[in-house]
């Protein structure tokens, strides 16, 4: 949670042959908090589901593996792909 809001982000660890670590997180996609503890609450909670799952359920999304993509208009894979090219960079290897 961040800031009374649920924001879902990747980090993306990249580590080069010589060990150099470069650690970096996504931009953040919000959830909508009815969902989240929707989810929460069902039986199972988030060990057996997830808020892309109970949101697709509901209509909100399309793909419950890819919620991403209907709340911002920007793929999951977008967002890691940018994720790690970031990492990358910061690693001095672009």
């Amino acid at each position: 949670m961040q800031d009374g809001k649920f924001v879902d982000k990747a980090v993306v660890t990249v580590e080069t042959a010589n060990g150099e670590v470069q650690t970096t997180l996504s931009d953040g996609v919000e959830f909508p908090i009815e969902y989240v503890e929707k989810t929460s609450n069902r039986k199972g909670g988030f060990k057996e589901w997830t808020v892309g799952e109970t949101m697709a359920e509901a209509g909100i999304v399309q793909d419950n593996a890819d919620p991403h993509l209907c709340l911002t208009g920007k793929s999951r894979v977008k967002f890691l792909n940018e994720t790690t090219r970031k990492a990358v960079k910061k690693l001095g290897l672009t």
